[in-house]
């Protein structure tokens, strides 16, 4: 036995209808214990291939940024928020400035 059906009603799924809550304010109890690999991008570098492989304990990088520039933060390849480099103590840290 088959049943036709004539009226379907959908919610209007329009942008304007949708959520304007941030990630923070919607409920993420469940997941809330994941631990997630966030990745800090201070700088770079362009080397050659000789100084790649003279490298050593002890070697220093010169990064092309400056301490006043941004970092950036990933979570996996995807940009997620941007900041200054800060000292925490005896180690560096990223004050956020921008969450995208």
């Amino acid at each position: 036995m088959t049943e036709k059906i004539s009226n379907v009603e959908l919610n209007d799924l329009s942008t304007d209808n949708l959520s304007k809550k941030s990630v923070l304010e919607k409920d993420y109890s469940l997941i809330k214990d994941v631990e997630v690999s966030l990745t800090a991008l201070i700088g770079e570098a362009e080397i050659s291939v000789n100084e790649l492989f003279s490298l050593k304990k002890g070697s220093v990088v010169s990064l092309h940024t400056k301490l006043n520039e941004t970092a950036s933060l990933y979570l996996k390849e995807k940009l997620v928020a941007k900041g200054n480099i800060v000292a925490v103590e005896d180690s560096y840290g990223i004050e956020i400035t921008e969450i995208l």
